[in-house]
This record gives C-alpha cells, sequence and structure tokens, in this order.
C-alpha cells in the first residue's frame, strides 16, 4: 500500500470513529479534535487505539492543542513507514 493510501485509510478509520462518537454521519478532518467535541475521555480512547492499532503514541497535550484528525493520520503514516520492516 502506498504512503498516501495508508494515510487516506488510517484518516478514514479515525474519521468515522470521530463521528461516532460524537453521533454525526461525519466529521470535518481538518478541524482541531476540541473543536469537534473530543473530551478528555474520548481523547484517552484516541491514544489506546493509537498505540493498540497502530504502535503510535500521541501526547495528550498534542491533542487538546490543535491536532486535527489529519494529523493523527500523517502521525500514523510516518511512524509506520519509518518501523522496521520485518
Amino acid at each position: 500500500m502506498s504512503e498516501s493510501a495508508t494515510t487516506t485509510a488510517v484518516l478514514g478509520y479515525f474519521v468515522e470513529w470521530a463521528a461516532s462518537r460524537l453521533g454525526r454521519e461525519t466529521v470535518d478532518a481538518d478541524a482541531p479534535l476540541t473543536q469537534l467535541g473530543l473530551d478528555s475521555v474520548h481523547a484517552a480512547e484516541l491514544m489506546t487505539i493509537l498505540e493498540d492499532r497502530y504502535q503510535t503514541e500521541i501526547a495528550a497535550e498534542d491533542i487538546f492543542d490543535g491536532l486535527t484528525l489529519a494529523d493523527v493520520a500523517r502521525r500514523v503514516n510516518a511512524q509506520q513507514v519509518g518501523a522496521p520492516r520485518g
């Protein structure tokens, strides 16, 4: 899967995740997570998913400091691209 396709797939997953948690059909991937309405409980869930599913760590401070779902997808992709291939 290409770098762009990976980022798109990850972004799609998190857009669906956020929309379901917020009771919406979709959310703006370029809006800060806090502007979308994600709270500390959502942030903890997001961090757990990132660690368990994507082996990616993002600090809670980043989430509350303007991080967007598009940023999350790019970070996941950057860590997966940089990860050793086994």
